[in-house]
């Protein structure tokens, strides 16, 4: 890993990836787009493929943009891949790739059309934060466990107040799962999770009157177990 080549990029592929090829080899791309020239910088090698990510792109297409996230980049978290590229474009890879599914996996030819159906920014009503061993919150990198300090997220509604969560410090090596509803109440769960020998604890404050909800996991099951003035019975 770490070795670097220069390749064009072919086409779209599923989750957010693109190929090139590179010495026989299929390259799975990150930050790419189809028929740039660019610079990729092996992440990981595999028997039926390999990964990489976009280091310089020596030919840019006329699709490219600047990213409107600052953390929308190969070292930044494992979110929003495509920022990089105008949203129209955005809408027709995305087709290409169904189009695809339905050719590989059903042998149909169904030609499918992304239609804008929200803004591209400010969509998002859940999220799962990592809290990392210093108490600052934080999403995943790519293929990582590594946790990215944020100070914001763009695709995350208002309602969440995102800023407001990234700037206080938590229990350190928990998660944090934050969910606006229709009304616009926002609800905030800090859960620290106990691993032992036969089961998985997990424990979540509510964020409104402090109370501590359990939830065991054993033989595949999991239920929360406990009831506030805020909730319903939840086991």
């Amino acid at each position: 890993m770490g070795e670097r080549f220069t390749a064009n990029i072919e086409k779209v592929a599923h989750g957010g990836h693109f190929i090139a090829r590179h010495e026989g080899a299929v390259f799975f791309i990150r930050h790419g787009i189809p028929g740039e020239t660019v610079v990729v910088e092996v992440t990981s090698t595999g028997k039926s493929f390999n990964r990489g990510d976009v280091v310089e792109v020596i030919a840019p297409s006329a699709d490219r943009v600047k990213a409107p996230c600052s953390y929308a980049h190969r070292l930044g978290c494992g979110g929003c891949d495509f920022q990089h590229i105008s949203i129209s474009r955005q809408r027709d890879l995305k087709s290409e790739v169904i189009t695809e599914q339905f050719a590989r996996i059903a042998k149909m030819d169904l030609k499918v059309v992304v239609e804008e159906v929200a803004e591209p920014l400010h969509w998002r009503t859940r999220a799962i934060l990592n809290i990392d061993g210093s108490g600052k919150a934080g999403f995943f990198g790519s293929r990582s466990h590594n946790s990215i300090q944020i100070a914001d997220c763009l695709t995350c509604v208002p309602e969440l107040k995102l800023a407001e969560i990234t700037s206080r410090t938590w229990q350190p090596n928990t998660k944090l799962e934050i969910s606006a509803n229709s009304a616009g109440d926002r609800i905030v769960a800090n859960a620290a999770v106990i691993e032992g020998p036969k089961e998985l604890v997990e424990f979540r404050k509510c964020a409104k009157c402090e109370y501590l909800f359990r939830r065991c996991r054993k033989n595949n099951a999991a239920h929360w177990f406990g009831r506030c003035s805020y909730s319903r019975s939840t086991s």
